[in-house]
């Protein structure tokens, strides 16, 4: 005699859940150098590489280089490099979009190790020194394509981290979500550009005045083995997730262990529907 007897789809998709928490708190941290800024973490090697003045004014002040102290052209290029370039959070441009200081106020960072990619949240972190509410605008570039439109950021999206920039004055930053930009999930980006905004256009002694300082790529340093490539056959992962006659329902998803990614497992539930293995024979 045959007895249907119907999976609890509710309880796997309970449990496939809980799963899923657990593996966000409690993944391992992966083996690498890292830096910690406020709540974000960055490999080593995840800052802009590279810095370039697109404003053709080419005039700069920096903040907390004593090699940086007097700017000509035979040190420009390093030292706007050492202003905006790898880890470097006690260094900054000084009051850019101001005559005195730094009039240039159009700036480009270019990513050529590791760079960002479009994935779920902040893909990307600016750092500036925070001595006053500064308004930001940013612009990305797809890997092998053309810059997006500017996208401005206001002061009350940074937040303030425990990293020191010029004492007492703190490093604030801001995640910028490339989907904000246009771009497609999935898709590389190897450069940004930045403006300070003025606050008063209309007003000629009211001078745009930011202090920026690192751009680092946040794009999901540690992540959970869950949202990660995983390597089961679609015969092992049912193996895994369906249960058979000796272990039960519950046991047999208790008992994954292996990474696997959310669509996937979804993907498995409609194949047990299709292939009717919610069904056994009593």
């Amino acid at each position: 005699m045959k007895i249907k007897k119907k999976f609890p789809h509710f309880l796997v998709m309970c449990v496939l859940f809980s799963t899923l928490i657990f593996q966000l708190v409690s993944y391992p941290k992966a083996e690498t150098d890292t830096i910690t800024i406020g709540p974000w973490i960055f490999e080593d090697n995840a800052f802009a590489d590279d810095a370039t003045d697109l404003s053709g004014t080419n005039i700069i002040t920096v903040g907390g280089s004593v090699d940086c102290e007097i700017i000509t052209p035979a040190n420009f290029e390093a030292c706007l490099d050492i202003a905006l370039t790898g880890y470097s959070p006690d260094t900054f441009l000084v009051n850019v979009g101001t005559d005195s200081d730094t009039p240039s106020n159009w700036f480009q960072l270019d990513f050529t190790d590791l760079k960002p990619i479009n994935n779920f949240g902040g893909d990307i972190v600016f750092f500036e020194c925070h001595f006053e509410e500064t308004s930001y605008e940013f612009a990305a570039r797809p890997e092998g394509g053309v810059f997006t439109d500017f996208i401005p950021i206001p002061p009350a999206e940074f937040q303030e981290t425990d990293a020191v920039c010029n004492d007492p004055t703190t490093v604030w930053g801001v995640a910028l979500d490339l989907s904000d930009f246009g771009i497609p999930a999935g898709t590389t980006v190897d450069a940004i550009q930045f403006k300070v905004l003025d606050p008063a256009p209309l007003d000629p002694d009211v001078y745009a005045e930011g202090e920026p300082s690192i751009l680092g790529d946040a794009d999901k340093l540690f992540m959970p083995a869950v949202f990660a490539p995983d390597e089961l056959a679609d015969r092992q992962a049912i193996e895994e997730f369906v249960a058979d006659d000796q272990r039960g329902a519950g046991r047999g998803v208790l008992q994954a262990q292996r990474p696997f990614r959310v669509r996937h497992a979804l993907a498995l539930l409609l194949a047990q529907r299709r292939a009717h293995l919610d069904e056994h024979d009593a």
